[in-house]
């Protein structure tokens, strides 16, 4: 979990947002914006990127063989997660170059 202590947030800058609209009207092309809202909950976990346990919902019980009570291991993200910023976008970068090349 090399990345624990950094929170990541994939935000463009200004400039770069300006530039985009200005070659949108240059090439005269629509420019469109989307806002996912559960975008973060497609993160998977890879690797060093640790493992996260949360108990069952209240009310709910699970206990393994022996009677124990037992935690589950996510797969994917929560928006809690101080990286899940950087983990959604390295998934999302992967998909993008896996599909588009």
């Amino acid at each position: 979990m090399e990345h624990s202590l950094e929170t990541f947030v994939p935000a463009a800058k200004s400039a770069t947002f300006k530039l985009l609209c200005a070659v949108g009207c240059i090439s005269n092309l629509r420019v469109r914006q989307y806002d996912v809202d559960a975008a973060y909950l497609q993160g998977q976990f890879e690797g060093n990127d640790g493992e996260v346990h949360v108990p069952p919902p209240a009310g709910d019980q699970f206990f393994d063989d022996r009677g124990v009570p037992v935690v589950w291991r996510l797969l994917k993200l929560l928006y809690g997660k101080a990286d899940a910023g950087r983990i959604w976008h390295r998934t999302a970068k992967k998909q993008l170059v896996e599909t588009q090349g």
